[in-house]
Order: C-alpha cells, then sequence, then structure tokens
C-alpha cells in the first residue's frame, strides 16, 4: 500500500468516526434510533458531505455525463474483499472495516452530480 493510500484510508477513518458521532447526535435529539442502522457510508453521505447524487467515473459516463476537468472525488469504502465471504453486505458497523478474518474495505472515489456535465455529442 503505497503513502498516498494510507493517508487517504486514514483520513477516511476519521470521517467515519466522525460520522458515527454526529448520527448518534441526532439519533438523540430527534428520538429517531434507526438512524444508527444506516452504513457507514450513508452517514458519511448525509453528515459530512450533506449530499446525495453520487456516482463512479464511469456509472456518471453510462449515464451520459461527464467528470468536469479537476474536480477530485469524495472518498468512501469500497464494498468488502474477501474470498471466503458468503455474501457482500454493506458496511454496517466501523468496527468491522479491518478484521482479523481478513476482510479488507478498499477505498472507492466518487463523484457528485454538481461535478459532473452532460456529454457533447458531435
Amino acid at each position: 500500500m503505497t503513502e498516498k493510500t494510507i493517508k487517504k484510508r486514514q483520513k477516511l477513518k476519521e470521517l467515519s468516526l466522525q460520522a458515527e458521532e454526529y448520527a448518534k447526535d441526532f439519533a438523540e435529539k430527534t428520538k429517531n434510533p434507526f438512524i444508527l442502522m444506516l452504513t457507514v457510508n450513508a452517514k458519511i453521505k448525509r453528515f459530512i458531505y450533506k449530499r446525495n447524487d453520487f456516482n463512479t467515473y464511469k456509472g456518471w459516463q453510462k449515464e451520459g455525463q461527464k467528470v468536469k476537468k479537476g474536480e477530485k472525488a469524495f472518498l468512501f469504502w469500497g464494498r468488502p474483499i474477501n474470498k471466503n465471504a458468503e455474501s457482500k453486505e454493506d458496511i454496517r458497523k466501523f468496527e468491522d472495516i479491518e478484521d482479523e478474518a481478513g476482510k479488507f474495505f478498499p477505498l472507492s472515489f466518487l463523484f457528485h452530480k454538481d461535478q459532473t456535465e452532460e456529454i457533447k455529442k458531435e
């Protein structure tokens, strides 16, 4: 793993912990325990980035959009990589992001709809 990747993973871990804290506070204030059942990525979207409508670079291309030049991707956790896994469930607990069972959650780079523009057909 490169130094750059290690730094990005550390930043995303910090964002994940921050999002968990915001979710706990929000659940207490609104008396809504269901917010705690959201995935880590959903909590990051809601409480850190405060946006929806994210997609991958290729995902936006499939929808006829292109990412504007110079735009920086938002960090999220990718699907777990585990050869012995029975299913690919969403991330439910931040503590499970890396464990001794060999699970590994890679980084995922997503772009928001505001960072895209329609592909012009010539």
